[in-house]
Formats: C-alpha cells, sequence, structure tokens
C-alpha cells in the first residue's frame, strides 16, 4: 500500500498521459490490485476484503503545493534575491526542480504582471521516472535594458491543481534598475520638480542597471515635451551609464529618453500626481549606485526636519554589519544623502552578496523606521 500511495501513485489515463495523482478510489484500486498480483490466496483475498472508502472516491488527496528549488550556476536562490547579468549575451540560465506527492504538472515563467516571458524552458520528468513526482528544467531568460525594475516569477503546479489560477508554488527574483539625477548640483527629485518653461535646464547623473551594457553600445538623447539642446553620455561600466544634458521643457509631463542601443530608458521630470508625504514619514528610499563596488550613498525623502538617525546595514542572517550615522548636515530640505565607504564596523570589505538595510530617524514623536530594503555587494 505505501508503494501506491507515496512511491509510485496511479496514472491519470483520461487526462494528460503519463501524470500520476492521488485520487482516492484510485489509489484504494490500486492498492488491491496491488496486493491480489502477489497472490489470490486466503490471506490477500481477506486483506483486500477490509477496504473501505470512508468519503468520496473522487476526493484528489494533495498534501500541499510542489516544493521546488531554483539554481543558478548550481547556487540555490532565495525567493526576491537580486540578480545581475554577468554577460553580454543577456540570458540568465537556471535550473529548477521541483517535487511533489500528488505528482508535478508543468512550469510557467512569467513578469511581475503575469505575462509570460519567453523563456526557453527543456526537461521535466526523467524519462526513467516510474513516476511524475520529480520534476527538473533547465529555463533560459533573455533580458532587456528598462528603466524600471524588472521581475523574473517561476510557477510550479501540481497535477492536482493544473489550471493557471489554481494555489501553486511560486519564487521571484528581480533585475533592478535605476536613475539618479541632479539639477544644478542639487539632487533632482521629480516629485516636486517645477519646472519652467523654455529655460535651460542642466542635469546630470547615472544609470544603473542589473543588465549587462555593450562597451559599443550606441548612447542617445530623446525627449517628450522637452527640447533636448545638448547632451552626452558615456559607459561607465558594463552596468552603469553616466550622463550629462540640457534640455528645456515644452509641455506638461516631459521625459527624457535615454536611449541605449535602441532601448529607451524613459527619466520623467514632473510627477503629475506630485506624491505627498505623511508626517514625519519616509519615503522614496534608494541606494546609488546598487550593485554597490565600494563606496555608495543612501538617499530617500523625510518631514522629519533635520531628525537625527541612523542606517543599519545587517546580513540576511540578521547580524548587524554597520551602522551609518544621519547627520544635519546630510539634508537638503526634505531630501537627505548618506555617503557609504563600503566597509563594515571593523573596517572591512564585507563579501559579495545580498545585504539588508534600514532607515531609523529619531523625531519630537518617537522613532520612525523605513521597511527593511535590499542591497548587492559586487567588488
Amino acid at each position: 500500500m505505501g508503494n501506491v500511495w507515496l512511491d509510485h501513485p496511479p496514472q491519470d489515463l483520461a487526462g494528460p498521459a503519463g501524470k500520476s495523482r492521488w485520487v482516492m478510489g484510485e489509489l484504494f484500486l490500486a492498492s488491491e490490485a496491488e496486493l491480489l498480483a502477489l497472490g489470490t490466496g486466503l490471506f490477500s483475498r481477506r486483506l483486500v476484503a477490509q477496504y473501505a472508502i470512508l468519503g468520496d472516491g473522487l476526493m484528489v488527496l494533495d498534501a500541499a503545493p510542489p516544493r521546488i528549488q531554483v539554481q543558478r550556476n548550481g547556487v540555490p536562490l532565495e525567493d526576491g534575491v537580486d540578480l545581475v547579468v554577468p554577460d553580454a549575451g543577456n540570458e540568465l540560465a537556471f535550473t529548477v526542480q521541483a517535487l511533489d506527492e500528488a505528482g508535478v504538472d508543468k512550469i510557467m515563467v512569467t513578469d511581475g504582471t503575469g505575462i509570460q516571458l519567453s523563456a526557453t524552458i527543456t526537461g521535466g520528468t526523467p524519462a526513467e521516472a516510474v513516476s511524475d513526482q520529480y520534476a527538473e528544467w533547465e529555463v533560459r531568460v533573455p533580458v532587456g535594458l528598462s528603466g524600471q525594475d524588472q521581475n523574473i516569477i517561476f510557477h510550479v503546479y501540481d497535477t492536482a491543481d493544473a489550471s493557471d489560477d489554481m494555489p501553486h508554488t511560486t519564487l521571484s527574483a528581480r533585475l533592478a534598475a535605476s536613475v539618479v539625477m541632479y539639477l544644478d548640483g542639487e539632487l533632482f527629485d521629480p516629485t516636486e520638480a517645477l519646472l519652467p518653461l523654455d529655460t535651460p535646464l542642466n542635469f546630470t547623473g547615472s544609470f544603473v542597471t542589473a543588465v549587462w551594457i555593450d562597451p559599443s553600445a550606441v548612447l542617445e538623447f530623446q525627449g517628450e515635451h522637452v527640447t533636448v539642446v545638448s547632451g552626452s553620455a558615456n559607459r561607465v561600466d558594463e552596468h552603469t551609464v553616466s550622463f550629462d544634458i540640457v534640455v528645456e521643457v515644452t509641455g506638461d509631463a516631459p521625459k527624457v529618453l535615454l536611449v541605449i542601443d535602441g532601448n529607451s530608458i524613459e527619466i520623467p521630470l514632473t510627477d503629475e500626481e506630485g506624491e505627498v508625504l505623511p508626517p514625519e514619514g519616509i519615503s522614496d528610499v534608494n541606494v546609488f549606485p546598487n550593485p554597490v563596488q565600494d563606496q555608495t550613498s543612501f538617499l530617500f525623502r523625510t518631514d522629519a526636519d533635520d531628525a537625527p538617525g541612523t542606517i543599519h546595514i545587517y546580513t540576511l542572517s540578521g547580524h548587524r554589519l554597520a551602522s551609518l550615522p544621519i547627520r544635519s548636515t546630510d539634508y537638503s530640505g526634505n531630501r537627505v544623502l548618506v555617503e557609504w565607504d563600503g566597509r563594515d564596523s571593523q573596517g572591512d570589505q564585507p563579501a559579495n552578496g545580498v545585504y539588508l538595510y534600514r532607515i531609523e530617524l529619531e523625531t519630537p514623536t518617537g522613532r520612525i523606521a523605513s521597511d527593511m530594503k535590499r542591497l548587492v555587494m559586487m567588488h
């Protein structure tokens, strides 16, 4: 009985060919057949006679969604991990392993909005397997430049819940992207911008992405409701482009487009909704550059005027790596910039990997804190 229920469940002959499943009636019937196949003596007949189905014979038994592991270069990935594309191929390769007692049915790969990605998926249940309780796939996902974070989400279904809208197991990974700009040397925040029309405005800044930027990439500028007076862009490294541009705003919702080999990175110069901060709140938390090679800057907004505070940096296991003081000199209005030399409290350079950080401010009404955020060290 244990052989049928655990190791070799019945296959669904009416549905997808070869897919095993846990249906109560089928499990009992297969167990009876296995016992009788051992012999039709008095003992076997009496044992089979004791079988009774309590409940719905068509009930699908399923303990939990599939258990999955996603690996990259042999290293298991955690849910929500930040990835960096290491070469000009701009393709990420993964190994996905799945285990489910009822049976593993299929895998899908989508972006953060649920749209399927053009991934190449090979593999499945091994050919020599006697059931489909285990499956393994090789997944290759092409990636391209974007001005927004890109998400890769793996969905794995079992044979009991094979429909796309049924509960299943997911694991997500992120390709981060960010733009930081300065207007006439001051940190620029489009949510606060009130830009004059037909007046030259000098912006400098950087675009940082987890996607590889080719050394020969063609860099140029375009504009929506802006006139590009002059501009230059330079590839700093395989993940960073710095730029210096002069524009004149000509209409509502102006945008600068940084075009990299035909891929347009939208850089809005205003925010029509005009985000409003709650009293003594923390918003627009960012690290630039991220991934961090050596030095980086923490940037955020707050209405807690010149409040002292601390930026705490932790390992994924919760060990505090470093604490950076926030001083009144770090404030420029409600914008705050705190620099970090990329070293821990002992003066050592942390190992490559993902770390967590949180901003805490001491205000007259008490302590406020940001959500826990991620940064990546990559020397």
